[in-house]
């Protein structure tokens, strides 16, 4: 089973935990949760995402084949299913909104690995992208 299909079971889990079929009405929802327990981990996951959308990006472009590039289309688009899967968990739980949306935050880190790996050094440390941060061009004002 893949991922995007394990994700739309949780969704349907937790609606289920809900006990309610259809979601609150704005009004009715409590105060956002704090960014910590689950709702941290599901930020987590959403940003994660962002970054391995940011580096499928950045494969393409040193890259000219049709055909890679219609798989990397296809892992961008799974990438994107299972944001939305982790968004409407976020949503259940009143957690906040992710602050940035996006890959564009990483499109540094992303394209600084993809030469790196084009250089034939397959693991340089800049392609770990836990540790890649947001640019500062693209941080939230505080």
């Amino acid at each position: 089973m893949n991922r995007a299909a394990i994700c739309f079971f949780a969704v349907l889990l937790e609606a289920g935990r809900a006990g309610a079929a259809a979601p609150a009405p704005a009004a009715a929802r409590p105060a956002p949760a704090a960014a910590s327990g689950a709702c941290g981990e599901l930020v987590r996951a959403y940003d994660t995402s962002n970054r391995k959308i940011a580096q499928i990006r950045a494969d393409g472009v040193l890259d000219n084949s049709a055909p890679r590039e219609t798989n990397r289309q296809l892992k961008e688009l799974n990438e994107r299913q299972e944001q939305l899967v982790v968004l409407e968990l976020m949503r259940m739980r009143n957690c906040p909104a992710p602050l940035h949306g996006g890959p564009a935050p990483y499109m540094t880190s992303a394209m600084e690995c993809a030469l790196e790996t084009e250089k034939g050094n397959y693991k340089a440390e800049i392609c770990d992208i836990s540790k890649w941060t947001l640019t500062e061009s693209s941080a939230p004002a505080p």
